[in-house]
Order: C-alpha cells, then sequence, then structure tokens
C-alpha cells in the first residue's frame, strides 16, 4: 500500500490530497481475484479488488514518528523496520 501526498507530489492547487494505491507486482495477485486479462474487470473484479486493498490497508502501523531511536529495544526496531 502506498500512501503519499498527490497535491504535492504533482504539483497541484489542491494541496493536501491524500491518495492511496495498492501496488500490484505480479499477475499472479490479478489472477487469484480473477483477472487474467483487460476484458475480465467487471463489477465482481472490481469488488475483489476492493476487498483486497481493504484487507491490507487494515493492516497498515501508521508512526509519525519514534524518538529517540537508540532508546528502542532490538527487538522493537526490527518490528518497526518491517
Amino acid at each position: 500500500v502506498k500512501i503519499y501526498d498527490k497535491g504535492k507530489e504533482s504539483n497541484l492547487e489542491r494541496k493536501n490530497l491524500l491518495r492511496i494505491e495498492l501496488k500490484i507486482t505480479q499477475k499472479r495477485f490479478l489472477n487469484k481475484i480473477g483477472i487474467n486479462s483487460l476484458e475480465q474487470i467487471n463489477e465482481k473484479t472490481i469488488s475483489n479488488l476492493f476487498k483486497a486493498f481493504i484487507e491490507r490497508y487494515n493492516k497498515i502501523l501508521i508512526l509519525d514518528s519514534i524518538s529517540p531511536w537508540n532508546a528502542l529495544e532490538t527487538h522493537e526496531r526490527v518490528y518497526y523496520e518491517n
């Protein structure tokens, strides 16, 4: 999942435009939800894509900052780095 300020990235007049994307890098992912070609995109496959997006979105851990970083235990650093 990618989350970023689209307004800032694209120098849009409208600032603070939050964009959230599900980045798909493997065709296998699309095949599992029933998309093997563009012709197979329909209401059902869009619904499956949305469900996959929501599943991943719900697993996001958002941290503004961790300070001081060196105060964390090693196992905590590994958790936050991944």
